[in-house]
């Protein structure tokens, strides 16, 4: 049973419930409370296998992350967002990953320096994306660094 048929099943035997003429609640009250009990229990069961699964994404992610970051010798909280930010941006790799099937090493682009997310460089300043990878491409052409007012224009 989807988490969708649960809730619905719980909903239609609350609509029951409220439809029906008072009668004798002595009767009808331990009935309803019972079926009401067994919805909710359903609607709970189709949550869990779903909380188990996040679980074990997490766990993937953290596992990953710490091997990475201790081998690299940085912060393994920095390596989880980083890895988060490259599947932002890399959706076909996202099940994989979570399958253990693929590494963020095995990723197919830069995950180190692509994706989604900001973060905070070495200088103490917040990076986009692409300010760095202009930055970069400044860089290696022997340019000068980018101006404030230019980076600004990226943000």
């Amino acid at each position: 049973m989807t988490n969708e048929e649960a809730y619905r099943s719980a909903a239609e035997i609350y609509a029951e419930v409220a439809d029906e003429p008072l009668g004798d609640l002595g009767q009808r009250r331990p009935r309803v409370q019972e079926q009401w009990r067994e919805a909710v229990l359903r609607a709970f069961e189709a949550v869990r296998p779903k909380a188990a699964a996040q679980r074990a994404a997490i766990a993937t992610l953290d596992d990953a992350a710490e091997a990475i970051a201790w081998q690299a010798g940085v912060g393994g909280r920095e390596t989880a967002g980083a890895i988060v930010s490259y599947l932002a941006t890399s959706p076909d790799e996202i099940e994989p990953f979570f399958a253990g099937k693929l590494s963020p090493i095995d990723f197919a682009g830069d995950w180190m320096r692509g994706g989604r997310l900001s973060w905070q460089g070495a200088d103490g300043k917040v990076w986009t994306p692409e300010a760095a990878a202009a930055a970069r491409t400044a860089r290696d052409a022997g340019l000068e660094p980018m101006s404030a007012a230019a980076e600004a224009q990226l943000a």
